[in-house]
């Protein structure tokens, strides 16, 4: 018998959007974001693509960003580091408030002895500068780390900074702690500082770190392809710095309720179209 009911709807989309509801349960709010991306992405290897990629997302929750705090706990308490010596810097910028003083809140919950801990937690390095005292350990804390090139910097203005005091960097024990961070940018810490990372859950490239090259090739591809979709320019950034995330990081993550990292794929945060058009990103990314 024929049909005569003509279909209003993409079923292919539909069921899509339906299993990653399922299995991706972070998105249960985003049904129209989800939509919208489907609609941008209509070709059936982009939204293949799109699909595998939301259903890697690592999402921090509360939950796991508890269990982030007690794994750094258990890394400093190893070190058998004096509280009284030692402090935990964010990263943050004078002023601005991000990720690295969220979870320096949360640290300063979970962190043991709480009360030696008390006041050994600082919101910006130059605080630090004026309260630290020699010889100290100082925990330089992100809450996610993406190239690694921020903390290169902030660690290269720290040293500036305690040099002014006219002491020697040597009295200091330097490291890096994080909830999290890609593993290409520990190692471009790691062999550009020469200082130790900790860091509780580390991610690999979401395409090239995880399929042989052919298959890599082809996926990068198709998500090139896809960004032609967005505007070149938006809130004074250039597309192509952000191209497969920041530095080409390929990363799916991002704190629930907080700003994305820009080391995630464009696609999940940028709304502004090649069209001049705009659209409902499925993850928000402030400045």
């Amino acid at each position: 018998m024929e049909n005569i009911v003509e279909p209003v709807i993409d079923r292919d989309a539909f069921f899509d959007i339906l299993d990653i509801l399922d299995s991706a349960q972070w998105t249960n709010d985003l049904r129209h974001e989800l939509m919208d991306l489907w609609d941008l992405c209509n070709l059936p290897d982009e939204r293949s693509l799109l699909k595998e990629l939301i259903n890697d997302f690592f999402v921090l929750d509360t939950r796991k960003a508890q269990q982030a705090c007690d794994g750094i706990n258990e890394y400093i308490n190893s070190l058998n580091v004096e509280p009284s010596s030692s402090y935990i810097v964010a990263v943050a910028d004078v002023g601005k408030s991000d990720g690295s003083l969220a979870g320096l809140q949360m640290l300063r919950q979970r962190n043991k002895p709480t009360e030696d801990w008390e006041s050994q937690y600082i919101s910006h390095i130059p605080d630090l500068i004026e309260k630290v005292v020699n010889p100290s350990n100082i925990f330089i804390f992100d809450d996610f780390i993406g190239s690694g090139n921020k903390i290169i910097l902030k660690y290269r203005w720290l040293l500036k900074c305690l040099s002014e005091k006219k002491v020697s960097i040597d009295e200091y024990n330097i490291s890096i702690i994080s909830f999290s961070a890609m593993a290409f940018g520990i190692t471009n810490i790691e062999k550009t500082l020469g200082i130790q990372v900790y860091t509780y859950n580390t991610f690999h490239k979401s395409i090239t770190g995880k399929n042989a090259p052919s298959v890599s090739k082809n996926k990068i591809d198709i998500m090139l392809r896809i960004e032609k979709k967005l505007n070149a320019n938006y809130n004074n950034r250039k597309l192509e710095k952000y191209s497969l995330g920041f530095n080409q990081s390929e990363a799916l993550y991002y704190w629930e309720g907080y700003s994305c990292p820009n080391n995630v794929f464009p696609i999940f945060w940028w709304p502004n179209l090649k069209n001049n058009g705009t659209y409902r990103t499925i993850l928000t990314r402030t400045n």
